[in-house]
């Protein structure tokens, strides 16, 4: 942890004066490869590619809308919905502007769906930083963390590449196989409300009425594209997404430990084991999309009726059964290790 005691006060406004910048009220109608940044929490904050007219890169992103004060930083240009406001300063580079996203990100218990950071609260933020002798932001100081902290967490993140590459630390010579379709069943899922309009039903960000994660072709954000009204879509909890078509996401499996519904371009299945632990159903999330990712693809769609055929290998017990508690030991081991890692761009402030 850092000694955070000599660090100083400082305004956001006075580290990042406000700049006007073009912002998107609705998502760009024209696909591309901008990076379209929406209140999303996730794939930092990029929601969409479009092909429109670009800000400037090297900024942070706070998001006002959703979760509130997700907080990302931008190397290169992008386009922005009206659901963030963009820093900039002369100061800011890829290391102290992590640093910072990190210390904005604590601002995010003060928001919820009720109170949100609109209309200049981002700006009259006082966040506490470490401090140069004459009182200024110390920029080298926090660019010279994140570089130590980046340079550990790489170094991990090899080791774990290693294993993956060698195979080697993890002998499946003796596991068991299994058809995918003997281990799950599809659901069948649909919408409860008539004459569903997806501009008025459905919110791409989740609030209090639209609360229901619904899945389609999305290549990120754990499949989640839409939310719903939960009083109007069928759903189900402890299930994995695959997603059936789209141009990148054919293929993708998500594992959906919540109560979950569905659109068009993906399937939810269940384990007929009665998975309990999210960690097992992560775990088999893994295993199904590393064995059909490689064999579909927008010509070829990924159907169940073709993926409920494919053979995955998995642990087994003395009763030659899928061994349950191995995975969810092997995934709370690999969790424990990343968590140690990533505990390191966490700060005390």
């Amino acid at each position: 942890m850092i000694n955070t005691s000599a660090w100083k006060e400082f305004c956001v406004g006075d580290l990042f004066p406000f700049q006007k910048v073009n912002k998107f009220s609705k998502k760009p109608a024209s696909e591309g490869s901008i990076e379209f940044v929406t209140s999303s929490s996730y794939n930092n904050g990029v929601s969409y590619y479009c092909d429109e007219d670009t800000i400037a890169g090297n900024c942070i992103t706070v998001s006002t809308n959703g979760k509130c004060f997700d907080c990302f930083y931008h190397k290169n240009d992008l386009a922005v919905s009206t659901d963030v406001e963009v820093l900039y300063s002369p100061f800011l580079n890829e290391y102290n502007g992590l640093f910072i996203c990190s210390v904005l990100q604590q601002e995010q218990k003060k928001y919820d769906f009720k109170d949100k950071p609109k209309n200049g609260k981002v700006f009259d933020t006082l966040i506490r930083l470490p401090a140069a002798m004459d009182g200024r932001p110390d920029w080298d100081y926090m660019e010279s963390y994140m570089k130590a902290v980046m340079k550990t967490s790489k170094k991990s993140l090899g080791d774990f590449k290693k294993v993956d590459d060698t195979k080697q630390l993890i002998d499946i010579s003796e596991w068991g196989k299994f058809k995918v379709g003997d281990l799950f069943d599809k659901l069948t899922l649909r919408r409860r409300k008539a004459n569903f309009n997806k501009a008025i039903d459905c919110s791409e960000v989740q609030t209090e009425e639209f609360s229901l994660p619904l899945t389609n072709a999305k290549h990120f954000n754990n499949g989640i594209q839409f939310y719903g009204r939960p009083d109007e879509w069928d759903s189900a909890e402890m299930t994995i997404d695959i997603v059936s078509n789209g141009a990148i996401a054919t293929g993708d499996v998500y594992a959906q430990p919540q109560k979950t519904g569905v659109l068009w371009d993906s399937y939810l299945v269940k384990c007929r084991y009665n998975i309990k632990s999210e960690l097992v159903l992560q775990y088999m999330a893994c295993v199904i999309q590393r064995c059909i990712k490689q064999y579909f693809g927008w010509d070829d769609k990924c159907t169940w009726d073709k993926v409920k055929e494919q053979v995955i290998r998995l642990p087994i017990d003395a009763n030659n059964e899928p061994d349950w508690q191995y995975m969810e030991n092997y995934m709370r081991k690999q969790f424990k290790e990343a968590e140690s890692t990533i505990s390191k761009l966490q700060l005390a402030v």
